[in-house]
């Protein structure tokens, strides 16, 4: 998993391999997404990275 500026994914990845969930950053000039492989089960530690940062972004 990873943060990444969503402009970035036009580039060398492979259609429908990737999963994204699009936040929202007040600061940020760029839409930015948490990216995940497809089709994996995400750790404890990301899965709650994950919601916590997409609970905290969505009130942006």
């Amino acid at each position: 998993m990873t943060v990444v500026p969503h402009s970035l994914l036009k580039f060398g990845t492979p259609r429908g391999a990737l999963k994204l969930r699009p936040l929202e950053l007040p600061a940020w000039s760029q839409p930015t997404c948490i990216l995940s492989v497809k089709g994996r089960v995400l750790s404890p530690v990301a899965r709650m990275f994950a919601d916590t940062t997409l609970e905290l972004t969505r009130g942006m």
